[in-house]
Order: C-alpha cells, then structure tokens, then sequence
C-alpha cells in the first residue's frame, strides 16, 4: 500500500488555504516517485486527483473522497544541455525562472512569481506579460492515468490562451522540455526585480494572505 497521510486536510495545500480532508495525501515530489504511486493506485483501482503547488484551486470544506496525489518538489530538479533545458514538473515555476536568470539562458523570465509547478504551468500554459510556457516548449513527457509514459511536442498540446489539450485528457505533464536562448545574466536579474516589484504592488503576500495571485483571463 503507498504510504501517505490519511485524512490530510487540503487547506494547507492549497494557496487560498482551503479545502476538507481527503481520504490519503501521497507527497511525490520526484518523477520516479510519481510514476511509482500513479501505478500503484491503477493496480489498485484507486480513483484520485492529482494536485501541484495548490494555486488556482478552491476545494470544499467537505473534503474529497479519493486519494490526492502532490506533485510539487521545494528543490528544483532542472537539467541543462546547452540552451535546451529538462525539468521536472514537480519544480516551481518561479524556481524555475530565478535558475535560468542565474545561468544567463532567456525565454522564462515572464514566468517570475507566478506561483505553482512548471507541470500546472503547461497543463494551463501559464504566462504573463505577453508571453506563455507554450512559447518556449519543445516537448513534454506525459503519464497517462494508468501509469504509461509518452511525448509529445509542442503542436500536439494544442496550446491556447491559458489552455492546452491536457486539461481534457488528465494526463500529467512529468518532465517538461524547453528550448532557450543566451542572455546576459545581469540584464535578466534587472528584469526579475522590476517584474517583482510590480507584483508586489498588485497582489498579496501568498504566505501570508490566502490568495492564488493573477489567475482572471484577460478579456
């Protein structure tokens, strides 16, 4: 049986800080981990919902009755081949874009402070200031509800605004695959602290203040 923490409540979750109990909370922060409990449940035939960094999500006081799989790691499990870059979906979005200012590589910086792992990120193809994670994307290694690994590339995740395919399917974004370019890395720290410095003007603390950040879409 995947060990886990019966009962766990989902408001300390979730970015909002809400949410009832659900009937197991299996932490899977790695790639490995994930597919090792996806697989589990399917010989079980355990229904479950699977949760990232908990932004974006408003869960009943009532709880749910099915088990909640975490996958959201508070290490960054990035590797780099030149500009290409692999990275875990479990990575937060934001440690993800401090990690490419710090090594000088472009494309992400828009993705600064926006909260939740890169795996929500393409599951919503979140992005800001005019750009979105599907721009810079090459491919993505899914796992399907039954435990099964496939790719596809970025015109088979019929990105939209703030949508892709995955979002019908259920399948989970485990390991994401970007394409990037050279930059100097002072330039792009600048740029970090000014993108900041405008979030912290227009939203919350979200340790501090239930909240999700930016999540309306733009008309």
């Amino acid at each position: 049986m995947t060990q886990g923490i019966p009962l766990a409540r989902l408001e300390n979750y979730t970015t909002f800080q809400l949410g009832g109990p659900c009937k197991l909370l299996v932490e899977c922060p790695t790639p490995e981990s994930l597919m090792a409990c996806v697989q589990e449940f399917h010989r079980q035939s355990m229904p479950f919902i699977l949760i990232g960094g908990g932004s974006n999500l408003v869960v009943s006081d009532e709880g749910l009755p099915c088990a909640v799989i975490r996958y959201a790691s508070a290490t960054p499990l990035i590797e780099r081949d030149g500009c290409d870059l692999t990275v875990s979906g479990s990575t937060e979005l934001d440690a993800l874009a401090l990690y490419c200012v710090n090594e000088g590589l472009s494309g992400l910086n828009f993705a600064t402070g926006i909260p939740g792992t890169v795996g929500g990120a393409v599951i919503g193809n979140a992005g800001a200031w005019g750009q979105q994670v599907g721009d810079v994307l090459t491919y993505v290694t899914l796992l399907t509800r039954s435990g099964k690994l496939h790719v596809i590339n970025r015109t088979e995740c019929g990105f939209q605004y703030r949508h892709s395919k995955l979002k019908e399917t259920g399948e989970i974004a485990m390991n994401i695959h970007f394409h990037l370019q050279d930059a100097d890395p002072l330039e792009l720290a600048q740029e970090r602290m000014e993108i900041l410095k405008k979030r912290a003007d227009k939203h919350p603390n979200l340790k501090t203040h239930p909240c999700a950040g930016s999540f309306f879409r733009n008309v």
